[in-house]
């Protein structure tokens, strides 16, 4: 149980002086302007500033610019401050304890920005809502059968593998078509979504581009039901991922969530903390975890295959393979596992060498792909972020999974949802 008013064992300050009666609104800035800080401070000590999404007021960003720069440890009192006073709020119960959750993801955050030492598995725990521990190898051992069945050819399903990537990838010569069968994969991903969920009329999304960067594309959402796809065309792109990685971006992945979320929560309901999007707390587990499951919403069982062959293959000049595509994406989403039994062997003191031999071996990774996989699972705040993708996709498996997906997708899109809140939220 906390005592908020004692020194711990690690020699942390007392906690913050006695809780002042505010107003919930009051709450809900406080609360605000702490992610605005927090980021602030992460910011300043490792140069990223893209862990934190801002849809607010504009009032309390630039308040926050202006000021002089947060310590940590002033956070965590602020933290413990709005820990101690949000049952006074009025919140009803499960948004409270969906809060708290959040403010305690944030306390974490702030004591390990202010150097404290907050274990793998801890901050697992305290940021994502997750017990986490080694995937059993023979979930990836799995996932090469599903490869061997799928997968053209015959014999070494690395090699089959990569391969198969590579006959699918857009042309060198062809890369000015990315855009116009991205723009094509969207509007069609859009529509098929609307049949399972209601979008707001006046939402819009578009494509725009981006280069020099580490990833395919990204979702950017602006707030008031506008947002984008940037997509890296200086990347070669597997055309056969196309659906994956547009519907997880945009629809019913991450842009779906953030249009219907600001509707339903902020606008319908007055949940302001949805205009705060901190990427190191526990929604965005589910996040992760619905765009991954995106794709086989929108596009099920065969219909991706078919419908790339008649929309977009043909055009780019990509001859049919025989491959099986649903099942070739099924085994990818189950190698997510890997990288975080691999952050698990860094964090216990396995070899760097070790750990990229695991990765080669288990996710089919060549050397300069599992080199690059270990500096990123070491990028300062963002260790555990791994986990959210593994975990995100087995948890929501029994909703999405069976039964009927189109109404868990409803909630999942519409509601605060956490890993420890999950099956109250799904299953009333």
């Amino acid at each position: 149980m906390d005592d908020p008013d004692a020194q711990d064992r690690r020699g942390r300050p007392g906690g913050p002086p006695p809780a002042t009666v505010q107003s919930a609104d009051e709450w809900l800035d406080e609360y605000t302007v702490l992610n605005l800080r927090l980021n602030r401070c992460i910011t300043a000590q490792i140069g990223d500033d893209s862990l934190l999404d801002y849809v607010g007021p504009a009032e309390h960003a630039m308040r926050v610019r202006q000021e002089p720069e947060p310590a940590p440890a002033h956070l965590i009192l602020d933290a413990q401050r709005l820990r101690q006073t949000l049952p006074a709020q009025g919140f009803e119960p499960a948004r409270a304890a969906h809060l708290l959750k959040l403010v305690r993801a944030l306390d974490s955050v702030a004591r390990r920005v202010a150097g404290e030492a907050v274990s793998l598995r801890e901050q697992a725990l305290d940021w994502f809502d997750l017990h986490v521990d080694y995937v059993p190898d023979h979930h990836f051992t799995l996932a090469h059968a599903m490869y061997d069945d799928a997968l053209p050819g015959t014999g070494d399903v690395m090699g089959r593998l990569h391969r198969w990537r590579a006959h699918h990838t857009l042309p060198e010569g062809r890369r000015q078509l990315l855009r116009p069968v991205m723009q094509r994969a969207l509007d069609e991903s859009r529509r098929r979504t609307r049949r399972m969920v209601p979008l707001p009329s006046d939402e819009e999304v578009g494509i725009a581009t981006l280069q020099d960067q580490p990833f395919r594309a990204v979702a950017a959402y602006h707030g008031n039901y506008r947002s984008q796809i940037l997509i890296n065309e200086t990347l070669p792109f597997n055309l056969a991922e196309l659906l994956y990685v547009v519907c997880h971006e945009g629809y019913p992945g991450h842009l779906a969530e953030l249009v219907l979320k600001e509707q339903h929560l902020t606008r319908q309901r007055g949940y302001r903390e949805q205009q705060v999007g901190f990427l190191l707390t526990p929604p965005f587990v589910i996040s992760e975890g619905l765009a991954l499951w995106a794709h086989r919403l929108a596009f099920p069982d065969d219909e991706a295959e078919r419908w790339l062959a008649a929309q977009v293959y043909r055009e780019v000049g990509i001859a049919p393979d025989g491959s099986r595509l649903s099942r070739v994406l099924q085994a990818t989403d189950l190698l997510w596992g890997v990288r975080c039994n691999a952050a698990l062997m860094l964090e216990d003191g396995r070899s760097e060498r070790e750990t990229v031999h695991y990765l080669k071996h288990y996710a089919l990774m060549d050397d300069a792909a599992a080199s690059r996989t270990v500096s990123g699972l070491r990028l300062p705040m963002r260790e555990a972020y791994i986990f959210t993708y593994h975990h995100g996709l087995q948890l929501l498996e029994p909703w999405l999974g069976a039964g009927e997906p189109a109404r868990a997708l409803t909630r999942l899109l519409t509601r605060q949802v956490l890993p420890s809140t999950l099956g109250d939220v799904l299953s009333t």
